[in-house]
């Protein structure tokens, strides 16, 4: 179990929940490393999406990187799903979840591919302050 916040760190499910302050429907799209048409939701505004149970099946080549453990997290400002259904998700509405704004949420019980598209910036700007975005950057270069 863990916490994601970079961008493209990327987790692939069986099941997926995910709640945001805004879920748009983009329609039936191709993902771009699987080549599977699947249907995509952007999640703006205080994303976030965890694993709840794991995908079992078979690892496509170019997907060796996704996370795939049980309780992983991604924790964004814009997260991208991909789920593999043609048809919409349901998406309900809870007023007060963050104390004064509401949120959406969508239970995602097919295989998704969901992907941070931006990270928090305040994230962005406490790693480098403290130097350690630099020490990450070499780390991940090698």
């Amino acid at each position: 179990m863990a916490k994601y916040i970079n961008t493209g760190d990327t987790i692939e499910a069986e099941h997926t929940d995910a709640c945001s302050r805004k879920i748009e429907w983009k329609g039936l799209r191709k993902h771009p490393i699987t080549n599977e048409n699947m249907t995509l939701y952007e999640c703006d505004r205080n994303s976030t999406a965890e694993i709840i149970k794991i995908h079992e099946g078979v690892i496509k080549d170019g997907t060796e990187h996704f996370h795939r453990e049980n309780g992983d997290i991604l924790e964004a400002d814009a997260i991208r799903i991909y789920i593999a259904s043609p048809r919409k998700e349901r998406v309900y509405l809870k007023e007060g979840v963050s104390g004064r704004h509401g949120a959406q949420f969508i239970d995602i019980r097919k295989r998704s591919i969901s992907t941070i598209k931006y990270p928090f910036e305040i994230f962005r700007k406490y790693l480098k302050l403290n130097g350690l975005l630099d020490t990450v950057n070499t780390i991940n270069a090698q």
